[in-house]
Parts: structure tokens; sequence; C-alpha cells
């Protein structure tokens, strides 16, 4: 095989690999730390909270959109870091259930940003 066939070859076979990896791969940081209910995820498996998650999105399906629910959970777009959005979120939650803002879903009490945020889970999985 001649050199310059093997460059070719060697840099198409590259593209081809990388491409589909990179472009699967548009869940942001932001986008993580907003769907992952932490405090849940240390008790209960990950397709537990997907279907939590569905179970929300079923009994509220005009909020079926992954920006939607990025906006309810948190309205500050602007926040500069995951480490504050985590936070942001957590303040969320605890000042949801000092108001009352829960619900059940598959037995599990929930606060409203909790279910929302495995909603959210849910539909990027």
């Amino acid at each position: 095989m001649k050199r310059r066939s093997f460059v070719k070859y060697t840099s198409l076979a590259t593209i081809t690999v990388l491409v589909p990896v990179t472009s699967c791969n548009s869940i942001s940081k932001k986008d993580t730390a907003l769907s992952l209910p932490v405090d849940l995820l240390n008790i209960m498996s990950e397709d537990g909270v997907a279907e939590l998650g569905n179970n929300y999105l079923h009994n509220f399906p005009l909020e079926a959109n992954a920006d939607i629910l990025k906006s309810l959970i948190v309205q500050n777009k602007n926040i500069p870091s995951k480490k504050l959005i985590d936070q942001k979120v957590q303040f969320e939650i605890k000042d949801d259930f000092i108001k009352g803002d829960t619900l059940i879903l598959n037995g599990w009490v929930l606060s409203i940003t909790e279910a929302r945020q495995c909603a959210l889970y849910s539909l990027i999985q």
C-alpha cells in the first residue's frame, strides 16, 4: 500500500469513527446537572428514575419537552457553572417541600422540581 493511500484511508476511518461519537454527545454539563435528581439516584436505580419521569410526563403531557422542563427546573438560564446549578436545584427542591409543592409518583413523594428532573432525565436518555 502506498503511503498516500494509507494516510487517506486512515484519515477517513478516523473521521468515520469520531463524527458519530461527537455528534451523539450533545448533552451539556448543565443539562446533566438539571436532569440528575442526585438524592433519588442515591436510593434508586437510573431505570427507576426514568420510570418516575415517564409517569410524570404521562400525567403532564404539556411539559413533555426538554427545553420546557429545563426552564421550569431553573428559571435563571444564565447560571455559569454546574456546581451553581446543583446548588440552585437543591434549593428549589427544599423550597418545594417547604411550600408543599409535592406530588406522588409510583408511591414516592417528590418535590415538583425532582419530578421534573426525572422527566428530563427520561427524555434525554
